[in-house]
């Protein structure tokens, strides 16, 4: 191993954070997507349909401090977006991590990293259904969320969620 690949293990392992926390997908989308970025907000969107957007989000400015942790990012934004967005109060279920790649300083080491994940549907609005997936490392966060409306997610849901597991976290430490 190169002394950057051993540094760089060294403050995966003993949890430093990073310096930088990007998200990193394909741009090219399957057929009948289409993708919009909006510079200003830092988000990324698809729409998949009518009536399904994912979205790609990469915040900052959370601290230093260890909460809230990935876990409680997923759910706090799940519910945000249901009061936000929807002006409802969302049914949130935690789900299993999902492991996805991660590029690390620009490819001198490559890894997985966990994001929680959750599942959301709205009672008071038949057909609201989601996921979102969250990593919390230092002052950033990669939140990602697929929704759709009117029942879709049971049509586009498993694509939405499969896109989102094979993008990767671009870290630099």
């Amino acid at each position: 191993m190169s002394q950057e690949e051993i540094d760089v293990l060294a403050r995966l392992t003993t949890g430093s954070p990073p310096t930088d926390l990007l998200w990193h997908f394909s741009k090219d989308l399957p057929d009948g997507w289409t993708y919009e970025k909006f510079n200003d907000e830092g988000i990324v969107q698809a729409t998949v349909s009518p009536r399904c957007i994912l979205q790609f989000h990469q915040p900052m400015g959370l601290g230093d401090d260890t909460e809230p942790d990935s876990a409680q990012v997923a759910l706090d934004y799940a519910t945000e977006l249901g009061q936000e967005a929807f002006n409802t109060e969302l049914t949130v279920t935690p789900e299993a991590m999902v492991m996805l790649n991660a590029i690390i300083n620009d490819g001198a080491l490559y890894s997985q990293l966990g994001f929680a994940r959750v599942s959301f549907s709205a009672e008071s609005t038949p057909g609201l259904e989601g996921t979102t997936y969250a990593l919390r490392q230092g002052d950033f966060a990669l939140i990602a969320t697929a929704v759709c409306g009117d029942g879709e997610f049971a049509k586009h849901g498993d694509q939405m969620r499969e896109y989102i597991e094979s993008a990767s976290a671009d870290i630099t430490y």
